[in-house]
C-alpha cells in the first residue's frame, strides 16, 4: 500500500513538472530548453528512455502485468489512483509536445522519415504501458 502511494505521487510530480513545463514561451523551450536536449549538451536522439530512472519504470511496468491480474481487492483504489496519475504524466508529456514540437511533428529521436508524429508516438506508448496496468 505504501509502495503504490508512493509510485502516485512520483507519477502526479512527473505530471507536474511537465505541465509546468507548458508555461514557457515559445522562444523559451526553442532557445533554452530544446537545445538543452540535443548536441552537444546531451547525446543525440535524447530520450527518457535513456534515463537508469525510466529504464527501471519501464522495466518494472512490465513485470507488474501478472501481479495486477491477482491484485488483493483492498488495493484497488490505491491502483486506480496510479493508474490515473501514469494517464496524466503521459497526456502533459504530449500537450508539451504538441505545444512545443508541435502535434504533426517529429521528436528530437525519431528518423526524419517517420510518418508518426511525436504526440501519436507518446499515446501509442501510453496504451501500450496502460495495457501492463490493467487487472
Amino acid at each position: 500500500e505504501v509502495a503504490i502511494a508512493i509510485a502516485t505521487s512520483l507519477m502526479w510530480g512527473a505530471e507536474s513538472a511537465l505541465r509546468f513545463t507548458g508555461d514557457f514561451s515559445s522562444s523559451q523551450f526553442q532557445d533554452v530548453v530544446r537545445p538543452s536536449m540535443m548536441p552537444p549538451n546531451a547525446p543525440s536522439g535524447l530520450s527518457g528512455q535513456f534515463s537508469m530512472d525510466h529504464l527501471y519504470l519501464v522495466k518494472l511496468l512490465s513485470k507488474l502485468k501478472p501481479m495486477l491480474a491477482n491484485l488483493n481487492h483492498s488495493l484497488m483504489t490505491q491502483h486506480q489512483q496510479f493508474t490515473k496519475a501514469f494517464e496524466a504524466t503521459y497526456e502533459a508529456h504530449k500537450f508539451v509536445c504538441g505545444k512545443f514540437v508541435g502535434i504533426n511533428s517529429q521528436s528530437l529521436r525519431m528518423n526524419s522519415s517517420s510518418k508518426k508524429s511525436a504526440v501519436d508516438v507518446l499515446n501509442d506508448l501510453k496504451f501500450l504501458r496502460l495495457k501492463n496496468l490493467k487487472n
